[in-house]
């Protein structure tokens, strides 16, 4: 999925990333990506935004880490 720098975000540029993926990759049924569950901000962008919904929590050394996923 996108980055977008931070003095570039909550501009629309990542949900608009977001769906130029979907669009580029019409074929596309699932999409999974993971994120660090302590950064809050991703996680509201990921499921409001961009519809995706958390599917598990996984422990990587000290960091939680949160999988995504989106369907059509």
């Amino acid at each position: 999925m996108p980055v977008i720098v931070p003095e570039y975000q909550g501009k629309g540029l990542g949900t608009k990333a977001v769906q130029f993926v979907k669009e580029l990759y019409d074929d596309w049924e699932k999409l999974t990506l993971v994120t660090p569950l302590d950064k809050k901000e991703n996680v509201k962008f990921y499921t409001e935004k961009c519809g995706f919904r958390i599917v598990s929590i996984e422990t990587d050394g000290n960091v939680e880490l949160a999988r995504f996923v989106t369907e059509r």
